[in-house]
């Protein structure tokens, strides 16, 4: 009985399936290896964040003096805080947020659908916050001011 090439060919090939299906079979696990050594612990640390919220007297808004910001008029509300000092200013990350009632912290700098523009800046000792259209000031009613220093990890 002549077998063709063609059934040679299946007959080899699950032989070489069935193969290799037994050898994916794991064998039982061994006994777990001794514990390593303890290695040193690491330095406390902190996210050196520092968060200061800044409201105005109960039912007041902040008040706003005339200034000027990048040459133009503006209106500012300065807020003397130590933890300025220059390295910080010099170094730190700051960023600032302001909520107008509505329990929202918008980011600054914020663009307002008047064309008005509330940013700020960082001199030592102060923050400096700014409120201005093109070619004049603004009051803006801000309820509360958040702000976040966070300290340089740079060694440079």
């Amino acid at each position: 009985m002549a077998v063709n090439r063609h059934t040679s060919f299946i007959i080899i090939l699950i032989f070489i399936m069935g193969s290799l299906t037994a050898c994916l079979e794991n064998g039982a696990s061994g006994p777990a290896g001794p514990a390593g050594e303890d290695g040193l612990d690491g330095v406390d640390g902190n996210a050196n964040v520092i968060i200061k919220t800044v409201e105005p007297a109960s039912g007041e808004f902040f008040n706003w003096t005339e200034s000027v910001y990048l040459n133009q008029p503006a209106n500012r509300i300065a807020i003397p805080d130590t933890a300025l000092n220059q390295l910080a200013v010099n170094t730190d990350f700051i960023r600032v947020d302001v909520q107008f009632g509505d329990a929202v912290w918008y980011p600054l700098p914020v663009s307002l659908d008047s064309g008005s523009v509330i940013t700020f800046s960082v001199q030592v000792d102060t923050l400096n916050i700014y409120a201005y259209k093109p070619d004049s000031v603004f009051s803006a009613d801000i309820d509360f001011i958040r702000y976040f220093i966070i300290e340089s990890t740079s060694s440079n």
